[in-house]
């Protein structure tokens, strides 16, 4: 945990010393519904991955059926299937009260 704090508080100063040489393209855009999309996706590919390991090794080694793991791997489909859905969702809800 202590590496994890001291990495994210040195992040900046690890990234010029990597890169220094590296010209950045300030013309890269990246919209908000974007980024909603592509966190969508990444934490259901995490989600996924996290759970498949428990669910499939609790029902190889002892039978048992985890439905708690197989509820979060249903949710974790849906998340990366439904990544431009939770964008556009993120746009209603942004603009919800906004009459233009």
């Amino acid at each position: 945990m202590a590496a994890g704090v001291v990495l994210w508080f040195s992040a900046r100063a690890l990234a010029n010393k990597i890169h220094a040489g590296s010209v950045v393209d300030p013309s890269v855009n990246i919209s908000e519904a974007g980024l909603v999309r592509a966190g969508s996706f990444l934490i259901g590919v995490y989600l996924f991955v996290q759970h498949l390991g428990t669910t499939i090794s609790q029902w190889a080694w002892g039978g048992i059926i985890a439905y708690g793991s197989l509820s979060v791997l249903v949710i974790s489909v849906g998340l990366i299937v439904g990544a431009n859905f939770m964008g556009k969702l993120y746009k209603k809800i942004k603009y919800a009260g906004v009459d233009s």
